[in-house]
């Protein structure tokens, strides 16, 4: 279905659930207890794929949806800089490109990708939330700087970039380990896209949203610098929240028979 809202899983064995969690494409996992019946603010809900883009209800990151003007600091900083993004930052300064590293200097010092809090519960039960990457974001802008920090961004929040073909032309060759960050397309409203970074004209932007809607399955974010100049980083992760029951009695008796 590629719905990708919520996951459950019965073991005993602690490296089976490591192991099944960390595959489980779901918004919402629940290890050893019913699937059902989240409650705001310790297990917030809200699925990935088809099942919606998130925020998650009860989230961290809920009440900046719906505000009309957010501050630019999320609260959420991983202190974790994505190693891709590292190496893009160094590759900017040693090609000259110093404009374009300072610019980016914000986004790299508050990634929320990696978060990982403990969130309150009742006793007998650990909720964590966290913050993970998309996957791979399409970069389009109307000039090379543009489209460098975008670039920058998607590997800032640990994702990919996809860019049109041609587009870094008369750029220095990128370092090896970017091979597989930073690629090219020639169809930049297709493929496997997890969100859309967006700079240039109103009607370029009211043409794309129509391309990007008539995709078939999850919906797919198109996101525009703020005034500031900078991209709301917050939506360019996804939140998961796992649920465990850590009671010596919990889960399914008759399912931990077998894990």
């Amino acid at each position: 279905m590629g719905t990708g809202q919520t996951f459950g899983v019965h073991s005993r064995i602690d490296e089976t659930i490591a192991q099944v969690t960390a595959q489980a494409n779901a918004g919402n996992i629940y290890v050893n207890r019913n699937l059902i019946g989240a409650v705001v603010g310790v297990q917030p809900f809200g699925g990935h794929g088809l099942s919606g883009t998130g925020p998650k209800a009860g989230g961290p990151l809920y009440l900046r949806r719906l505000l009309a003007t957010r501050p630019a600091e999320t609260g959420l900083v991983s202190n974790q800089m994505p190693e891709a993004a590292r190496i893009w930052a160094d590759w900017l300064v040693q090609t000259g490109q110093k404009d374009a590293a300072a610019r980016l200097a914000p986004e790299l010092a508050n990634t929320p990708v990696g978060v990982e809090i403990e969130l309150p519960g009742p006793a007998g039960e650990r909720n964590m939330y966290s913050t993970e990457a998309r996957g791979v974001l399409l970069c389009i802008a109307s000039n090379q700087d543009e489209l460098l920090h975008q670039i920058g961004v998607a590997l800032a929040t640990g994702n990919r970039a996809l860019v049109p073909v041609r587009a870094l032309l008369g750029l220095p060759p990128l370092p090896a380990p970017l091979s597989k960050w930073v690629m090219e397309t020639s169809n930049p409203d297709g493929g496997n896209i997890s969100a859309v970074l967006f700079h240039g004209s109103p009607s370029g932007l009211q043409a794309l949203s129509r391309k990007i809607a008539d995709r078939t399955g999850p919906i797919v974010q198109i996101q525009i610098a703020q005034p500031s100049g900078r991209y709301p980083l917050e939506w360019l992760v996804q939140e998961r929240s796992v649920s465990t029951n850590t009671a010596a009695a919990g889960g399914n008796a008759n399912l931990l028979m077998i894990g």
